[in-house]
């Protein structure tokens, strides 16, 4: 097996950042919650295992019973669970061939005719894409 010490793959960037805070078992102390409590200027951090339960905390705590998420047609099972568990309603959008995100196109469709509340944009293996444009139409 040959290793490539070149190369960084998008999901080993954020296994550097917390070796390099040194997490500890006193998280509300730590330099990454400082960080956080700076930054959005918030005195408290909700910490979770896995982005998908704050997903889910989200969902419940800041969108109405009945709203539409759009989402990547190409995505995993728990997040379309997380969107209908909390009450809303999934909206699918398919994907770029190119990078493995939602066609743009589309989404901007499903924001202007079906009255989308809240867009999922997952950026997949580490493609990127402008989503500019996507973000003008939102706002």
């Amino acid at each position: 097996m040959h290793i490539i010490e070149n190369i960084v793959y998008p999901r080993f960037r954020s296994r550097r950042l917390i070796d390099k805070f040194k997490f500890n078992l006193n998280l509300e102390n730590s330099d990454v919650f400082k960080l956080l409590k700076e930054i959005t200027r918030k005195d408290t951090i909700l910490d979770y295992s896995q982005l998908r339960i704050g997903l889910l905390h989200v969902l419940n705590e800041v969108l109405p019973k009945g709203a539409k998420v759009a989402t990547t047609s190409y995505t995993i099972f728990d997040m379309i669970n997380i969107i209908i568990n909390s009450g809303k309603e999934p909206i699918f959008v398919d994907i770029e061939r190119k990078n493995l995100g939602p066609n743009l196109e589309k989404l901007i469709e499903a924001v202007i005719n079906k009255k989308v509340d809240c867009v999922i944009y997952t950026y997949l293996h580490g493609y990127r894409c402008n989503i500019k444009k996507l973000s003008n139409i939102e706002k």
